[in-house]
């Protein structure tokens, strides 16, 4: 992987529950282009270097939650001008939902999950080092949480300085009244209306138990869904440049996850709560509806994961590293996708040989990986 050189000029200390981990983490540094890192052995060593040097990252693995916490709390409390604001990403194998908010609350700039690749790790150092807006509050310290602007927002202003934006938004809203973002009930039901896969002339069905409602909501929303998805499929065989073809692919990878969802939360609702025939019914018509349009998805999935990952193993010049997680998540696709018409079996062979030969190839990928990066060389100097 080619240096980048974003990261030349930072500096970067690292703290891990074990010296192996922290090699592997300034060896992979060094092959991103972050040639200046330093490593502290405990929690007690990485206060002293914080309060001896400026870093413009830091990186925690495997500490433990107190370990986490310690870290976090010297950087954003102890710690006075830049410092305090100083990136801090922390490294796990195993998260619990119980330790992330306290970590949040506690400033962490990022969490990260291990095993790591270089892609991965490229991937997390940029967000964790670009520019980001910083809250200096007696309750709170640390990065501001908001990862993206939500121009349509209208919940809750939690902040005094929202006070303002917020009378402005809403006297403009009031003189220009908006649609709402996302549709309301009674358009997915007209616009489920419209779609094949709603019996002709069919009445609506409302139930008085808001837990059967909910249920039929959803199925609705997945009829509405498996619509939009067939049309930009058959909206595919006519498009003739290769951008219109890439926008209108994505599109349909976008729409069949949500798709993929609906049904799955629809299936898992039944299972929970039950329902009656007319749902159930409703349910099997939009699988049966989608079998022919999930195993061409399924197979294209296919043929793109194998073609990704023969061309990785035919490679001469160097493996990149980071190719088993991006082929991982392609078959993860493929997989979500067959899991809605109920398991492989209920594909076509060909499609089946295709799904299982990209099985094998991943397999091969993540093998050559393992293999590569076991062989990591040691790193002298690097310890402050």
């Amino acid at each position: 992987m080619a240096l980048t050189s974003a990261f030349s000029s930072k500096k970067c200390l690292v703290i891990a529950d074990s010296p192996d981990l922290a090699r592997l983490f300034l060896h992979s540094l060094r092959q991103v282009g972050m040639t200046d890192g330093f490593k502290a052995d405990d929690v007690e060593e990485a206060k002293k270097q914080l309060f001896k040097f400026e870093f413009d990252l830091v990186i925690c693995a495997e500490l433990g939650t107190e370990g986490f916490l310690e870290i976090l709390r010297t950087v954003r409390r102890d710690l006075q001008g830049v410092r305090m604001t100083t990136p801090v990403v922390c490294f796990s194998l195993n998260w619990d939902g119980a330790v992330l908010p306290k970590l949040r609350d506690a400033g962490i700039t990022l969490p990260a999950a291990l095993p790591f690749s270089l892609s991965s790790l490229l991937k997390t150092l940029t967000r964790a080092i670009s520019p980001r807006g910083f809250i200096d509050m007696p309750s709170y310290r640390g990065p501001c949480r908001r990862l993206r602007a939500i121009p349509d927002y209208n919940g809750p202003r939690r902040r005094a300085a929202d006070a303002n934006v917020a009378v402005e938004k809403e006297k403009k809203a009031d003189s220009t009244p908006k649609a709402p973002s996302r549709p309301i009930r009674q358009e997915f039901d007209a616009r489920a209306a419209s779609d094949d896969y709603r019996g002709g002339g069919e009445k609506d069905v409302i139930y008085g138990d808001p837990t059967m409602q909910q249920t039929k909501i959803v199925i609705d929303d997945a009829c509405v869904t498996v619509g939009q998805v067939t049309k930009l499929s058959g909206a595919l065989q006519a498009v003739k440049t290769p951008a219109e073809r890439a926008d209108l692919l994505h599109q349909i990878a976008d729409t069949t996850e949500r798709m993929v969802n609906l049904l799955t939360l629809a299936n898992a609702r039944i299972q929970v709560h039950g329902c009656d025939d007319h749902l159930l019914g409703r349910l099997g018509e939009i699988k049966e509806n989608i079998v022919s349009n999930t195993e061409g998805l399924a197979e294209a999935a296919a043929r793109r994961a194998i073609d990704y990952g023969e061309k990785i193993l035919a490679k001469a010049h160097g493996f990149p590293l980071g190719a088993a997680e991006l082929m991982t998540h392609q078959i993860s696709r493929m997989e979500t996708v067959i899991q809605v018409v109920g398991g492989a079996d209920k594909l076509s062979e060909s499609t089946q040989k295709l799904v299982a030969q990209a099985r094998q190839i991943l397999k091969k990928v993540v093998a050559r990986e393992a293999k590569i990066a076991s062989v990591l060389p040691e790193i002298d100097g690097m310890q402050a």
